[in-house]
């Protein structure tokens, strides 16, 4: 199946760029390929209502960001091979469901005569629902336009699910930064103690030294004095 290529393909991007500040971008694209079967399946489902989502334009927008990030990263057998599979694979999903479109454009031209033609205000209200307008009375709703509501309800869940895992991932990252920073801080200060500690040292012992050749000095001039007088 497609789905699984594609999983397939960015897990091998992903494995390759462990570690390295790419990471956070190929996940990003991963996190946004992660829930494809789920929509084509099933739609955007969120709290029970069904939101209308373009998912060939979503393949398009994640094609075209990966594309654009493979030519910044550094190439290699698994990251050459991974994006070859998701390619592959998002043609292939992208025909297919190119595919779906026309045979469901078909079905309804051939079910148009017998379909009850709906008023003007109520295809406008259609066309026009508010993602987040789910609180409509359904008596004055037809079974289209309930529907509707529910695919885009449903697509703004997937969306909302995917973001909320995105930003556990951001604070994952900022947390390990932030960790990071706090034990070179810590490293920066045992080296600034050791550097002060050693020059303290270096200090007391010139001192010493001084003092001792000064004490030669004068030692000397007293033994030459001494010498003479007697």
């Amino acid at each position: 199946m497609e789905f699984q290529e594609i999983l397939d393909g960015f897990h091998l991007i992903c494995n390759e760029l462990q570690g390295s500040q790419n990471y956070k971008n190929i996940m990003e694209l991963y996190n946004r390929s992660a829930n494809l079967q789920d929509l084509y399946e099933n739609g955007l489902i969120i709290d029970g209502t069904q939101y209308e989502f373009d998912l060939v334009e979503h393949i398009d927008t994640t094609k075209l960001a990966l594309d654009r990030f493979i030519q910044n990263v550094l190439d290699s057998d698994a990251v050459v091979q991974g994006h070859r599979k998701i390619t592959s694979a998002f043609a292939s999903l992208k025909k297919r469901l190119i595919q779906k479109e026309e045979q469901q454009k078909v079905v309804v031209m051939t079910n148009s005569q017998v379909i009850a033609p709906i008023p003007n205000q109520q295809q406008q209200t259609i066309n026009k629902a508010k993602l987040f307008d789910t609180q409509l009375s359904s008596e004055n709703l037809d079974d289209e336009l309930q529907e509707e509501i529910f695919n885009i309800t449903k697509r703004m869940k997937g969306m909302a699910v995917n973001i909320s895992e995105q930003l556990k991932f951001d604070n994952k990252v900022i947390d390990k930064i932030l960790h990071k920073q706090d034990g070179n801080k810590t490293k920066l200060k045992f080296e600034e103690n050791k550097l002060t500690n050693f020059m303290k040292s270096k200090s007391l012992s010139c001192s010493s030294l001084f003092l001792m050749l000064t004490t030669s000095i004068f030692l000397f001039i007293f033994a030459i004095i001494f010498i003479r007088i007697s």
